[in-house]
């Protein structure tokens, strides 16, 4: 799991490398990125009758996208889960078991809004919103185990608002992560990247760890969350007083879905 988010880590410097050179390129450009990636990994579990036999995982996960462009602009976005099951003891002989219940949860995104020579275009603007969610169901199905199982939480969050002095430009991203056991929030992480404000990038490691313990016929619920959102806009000289404006609207149903489950 942890080579997972370290791909998508390397994935989001990469395309920040892509964006920056064509940022260059094209002087009156904007252009975001934004990212953020979870896992659950498990580190140690342990059975009070050292079978694991009683243990049953189960695995949902829901997502939701939206992009939009205008003029000459881009936008993409991906949200995306991942859920890794085993509860097989090692052989005799071997030590540690192969007991894992892990998840891994993304939302990415990236845009780009441009004016070229000679575009008929008034304004040019890039819009994302992606979301993305994992459930991981835990139920000790016996009636005397106890199960006791402790994950390692890593989480990257990245977030990069590029803009050309040529025409007045506006870019920002935003991108969160929760951690819910059994509907109560245990982490929240958020960052912000403003082109015209600051900063212009930020980014965040994340490294926790938390213990779950399921006694006879108890079961518990984990919840990973990720979301994204990212504004690009362009406008000519005459059209930009609105800018500033219509720039927050870019968050507005994101922030206000995550105001609503807290």
């Amino acid at each position: 799991m942890l080579s997972k988010l370290k791909s998508a880590q390397s994935a989001f410097t990469a395309l920040l490398g892509v964006i920056c050179i064509a940022a260059m390129a094209t002087a009156n450009a904007a252009s975001f990125i934004v990212s953020a990636n979870g896992s659950l990994t498990t580190s140690s579990a342990s059975s009070s009758s050292g079978s694991f036999a009683g243990l049953q995982a189960q695995g949902f996960s829901s997502s939701f996208d939206e992009e939009f462009v205008e003029g000459d602009a881009f936008a993409n976005g991906d949200g995306n889960t991942d859920f890794f099951f085993s509860n097989m003891m090692s052989p005799p002989g071997f030590p540690g078991a192969t007991v894992f219940y892990d998840m891994f949860v993304s939302a990415n995104g990236d845009g780009s809004a441009d004016l070229f020579p000679g575009s008929l275009a008034a304004t040019s603007t890039a819009e994302v919103v992606v979301e993305s969610i994992g459930l991981l169901v835990l139920d000790n199905t016996s009636a005397d185990d106890t199960y006791e199982i402790t994950y390692d939480f890593f989480a990257f969050l990245g977030a990069s608002a590029l803009g050309g002095p040529e025409e007045p430009a506006d870019a920002f991203a935003d991108a969160f992560i929760e951690l819910r056991i059994d509907g109560s929030l245990v982490h929240s992480f958020s960052i912000f990247a403003d082109l015209l404000f600051g900063p212009p990038d930020d980014f965040l490691d994340i490294m926790e760890q938390f213990t779950v313990t399921l006694g006879p016929s108890e079961s518990v619920e984990i919840e990973l969350i990720t979301g994204v959102a990212g504004f690009a806009t362009v406008v000519p000289v005459p059209a930009a007083l609105p800018l500033m404006g219509s720039a927050l609207l870019g968050l507005f149903g994101l922030a206000r879905r995550r105001a609503s489950r807290a």
